[in-house]
């Protein structure tokens, strides 16, 4: 079997023991690649698991968020405490407050005491006190008071050297700003295919169907000229010398523009030289702004 069909199999694992069972068989065999997509598949049964979690006491928030943080230390805290008493412990006081002061609140009311937290002690005792929320409070600290920052700082620099703290912190901040990224890059992606279908519902002969989708994809739903993105006001248009008829109807056989530049093209009264875009004297000055502009296109048109 290759990788593609193992990471179906790995993918099908429900249980985070069915997926720590093949990871050790892959890490025996020396097949590092199984290794990783196994450890992305526990990260994965893990967010399932705390959502469900979560759910059930009422609580939600966005993956890698500062709430997020604090309520994977908790989780976590929680964990080692299970461990160490050899049966399921569960911190319900904790769990109470959450939903009393909010979970950014707890985290403020905790830090913001000079007293050691008993979530504090047992991750430090168990070497893990990266995911302590001492370590939250200074990764994030806008979300904080300056006491609890305060606290927070004292109290993990009696324990942990410098280096060590500035490291975790970075890599807490840089986790983050992965899951703003990929939420970023996931919002428009659902925003570009809104906006495709919107595009395709727009009336048109069968045959120019899958071009008028190559040309918007190639073009990123947007006018060539005026950069509009409103899908109903926007047309394909074939390149000069190109036509449907001859099977010219792939994305670099045409362009996208906005339905009024689509009729001006078509009449010839703007053209794109060069990758400038030229008036025609006739068009006065209601198209002005357009004039000399560059277009970054596949071909150079002078009408379609």
């Amino acid at each position: 079997m290759d990788v593609e069909k193992y990471a179906t199999r790995i993918a099908s694992l429900n249980t985070m023991e069915d997926v720590r069972n093949f990871r050790a068989n892959a890490d025996a065999a020396g097949r590092d690649e199984l290794v990783a997509l196994c450890d992305e598949r526990l990260v994965q049964l893990g967010q399932i698991v705390r959502k469900a979690g979560r759910l059930d006491r009422g609580i939600e928030c966005a993956p890698g968020s500062v709430e997020d943080f604090i309520l994977r230390s908790h989780e976590r805290y929680e964990a080692v405490r299970s461990a160490q008493k050899g049966q399921k412990f569960t911190a319900s006081r904790t769990w109470q407050m959450f939903q009393r002061h909010g979970i950014v609140g707890t985290c403020e009311r905790v830090v913001g005491r000079p007293e050691y937290s008993a979530g504090f002690a047992a991750l430090v005792k168990a070497g893990e006190w990266a995911s302590a929320w001492e370590v939250i409070v200074l990764a994030f600290p806008d979300h904080f008071s300056g006491k609890a920052c305060a606290f927070a700082h004292q109290l993990i620099h009696e324990h942990v050297p410098d280096t060590e703290i500035e490291a975790a912190i970075r890599a807490m901040r840089a986790e983050a700003a992965a899951f703003r990224a990929h939420d970023i890059a996931a919002d428009l992606t659902k925003q570009f295919a809104q906006k495709l279908k919107r595009f395709a519902r727009v009336e048109v002969r069968l045959h120019q169907a899958a071009f008028r989708e190559a040309v918007y994809r190639a073009c990123n739903g947007k006018c060539v000229i005026s950069n509009c993105d409103v899908p109903e006001a926007l047309k394909a248009a074939h390149l000069a010398g190109r036509k449907w008829r001859d099977g010219h109807n792939t994305s670099s056989d045409g362009i996208l523009l906005r339905r009024d530049l689509h009729s001006l093209y078509d009449a010839g009264l703007i053209a794109i030289c060069d990758g400038v875009v030229q008036l025609d004297s006739r068009l006065g000055g209601h198209y002005q702004q357009f004039d000399g502009i560059l277009v970054d296109i596949q071909s150079e048109p002078s009408s379609s």
